[in-house]
C-alpha cells in the first residue's frame, strides 16, 4: 500500500514507497494549477493536447492504451502523459494498438514523474532504504545484517557506541505509565532506587531506542519504530527496517549457541515485517499472553489510539489501522 499525500490546492499527489518511505512518484492532475516548463518554453499556458505534447517532447516509443480507463499513456523516460480519449475515438483501431494519430483533440488529464528505471524506463526505479536493516530476536536482542554484528541484552553503553556510534539523543525515564501493573516487589525495587533513572540511548536515523538499567548500565529494553504516517511520534523517527523472528524460527537447529551468543535460527521460517497486518502476524505468532493494553488518542490525533499485544520478551504496539508503530523487546527475568 503505497502512502499519498495529496495537494489539493496544488493539484498534486504525492506517493512514497511503503517500504523506504521515500518519495518515487509524483503525479500532476490539475493542470490549471502548475506552471510546466520544458527547456525555455512553458507548455501549459493551456491545455497540452497529444499533438503539443508530442511536437514538444520528440519521438518515443509506442504509448498503450487502457481499455478499462480510456486513455492513453504515451512513455518517455521518468515522464509518463496520460490522455483521455474522446468517446468518438474509442474505436480507432491504431489507438488500441499503441499508435496514436497525432489528433489536437486527445487532451492531456495527467502527468506521471518519477525516476526511471535504467532497463526500462517507463517503470519506476527502485529506491534504496534508508538505515539499517535489523533482525529482532526475542528474549536475545537484535541483529545488525549488515555488518553482520549484534547487540544482546546486558551489553553497555560502550557496546552500542561500538556498534552505532553516538546517540543522537540521551533521554531519561523519569516515569512509567504501566507501573500499576508491575509486580509489588518490582515497585519496591523502584522506590529504593530514587534520583536513578534508566536511560535511553536515541537513534533517530534508525528508528531504534535502547534503554539501559541506571543501577548496572546493562541493555534491558530495546524499541523500534516504523514512522507510520498516522501516528502521533511520525518524523521523530526515521523508519526502522525490521523483520522479526517468531519463536518457532528461533529453535536451535543444533545443541549449542553460536560463539557471539546468539542462538541459531531457521532463516527460511516466515518472519514479520512493518509492512504486515495485526491478522497476518498474529496467525505467525498466535493469541496474545494478555487482553491488549488500550492507549486512547491524543486530542491532536484524529486516527484514533493504539493496541498493546503481549508476548513472551514482546510488545507490539498495533494502531487502528491494524499496522504496527513499534515494537519493543525485553527479557522477562529482568522485570
Amino acid at each position: 500500500m503505497n502512502i499519498c499525500i495529496d495537494l489539493v490546492n496544488q493539484g498534486l499527489e504525492l506517493r512514497f514507497s511503503p517500504v523506504s518511505q521515500r518519495l518515487e512518484l509524483i503525479r500532476i492532475y490539475d493542470l490549471t494549477s502548475v506552471r510546466l516548463i520544458y527547456g525555455d518554453s512553458d507548455f501549459s499556458s493551456r491545455t497540452p493536447t497529444f499533438l503539443s505534447v508530442h511536437s514538444k517532447f520528440g519521438p518515443t516509443s509506442a504509448g498503450h492504451y487502457s481499455d478499462s480507463k480510456e486513455t492513453y499513456m504515451l512513455h518517455y523516460p521518468g515522464i509518463t502523459f496520460v490522455f483521455s480519449v474522446p468517446e468518438e475515438l474509442l474505436q480507432e483501431q491504431k489507438i488500441k494498438e499503441g499508435k496514436m494519430p497525432e489528433f489536437d483533440s486527445v487532451m492531456l488529464s495527467c502527468m506521471h514523474m518519477f525516476v526511471s528505471d535504467e532497463k526500462d524506463p517507463r517503470l519506476i526505479k527502485p529506491m534504496p532504504i534508508l538505515g539499517k536493516p535489523l533482525v529482532l530476536l526475542p528474549s536475545q536482542g537484535i541483529l545488525f545484517s549488515e555488518t553482520n554484528s549484534m547487540l544482546i541484552f546486558g551489553n553497555t553503553p560502550q557496546d552500542a557506541l561500538t556498534i552505532l556510534g553516538s546517540p543522537q539523543h540521551i533521554s531519561y525515564k523519569k516515569s512509567n505509565p504501566l507501573s500499576i501493573h508491575e509486580r509489588l516487589h518490582i515497585r519496591d525495587k523502584a522506590e529504593v532506587r530514587d534520583f536513578q533513572y534508566d536511560y535511553f540511548y536515541n537513534y533517530f536515523d534508525i528508528g531504534l531506542d535502547i534503554l539501559f538499567d541506571a543501577a548496572n548500565h546493562n541493555i534491558k529494553k530495546f524499541i523500534v519504530h516504523t514512522n507510520f504516517p498516522t501516528h502521533p511520534n511520525f518524523n521523530l523517527y526515521q523508519k526502522c527496517n525490521f523483520t522479526i523472528v517468531p519463536p518457532a524460527a528461533q529453535e536451535m537447529k543444533h545443541d549449542e549457541k553460536d560463539d557471539d551468543g546468539f542462538e541459531d535460527f531457521d532463516e527460511e521460517a516466515k518472519v514479520i515485517t512493518p509492512e504486515m497486518k495485526w491478522p497476518e502476524i498474529s496467525e505467525c505468532y498466535g493469541k496474545a499472553l494478555t487482553e491488549p493494553f488500550f492507549m486512547p488518542p491524543t486530542k491532536d490525533n484524529p486516527f484514533g489510539g493504539s493496541r498493546y499485544y503481549a508476548h513472551k520478551d514482546i510488545i507490539l504496539e498495533v494502531m487502528e489501522n491494524d499496522y504496527i508503530s513499534s515494537v519493543t523487546l525485553f527479557r522477562s527475568h529482568d522485570y
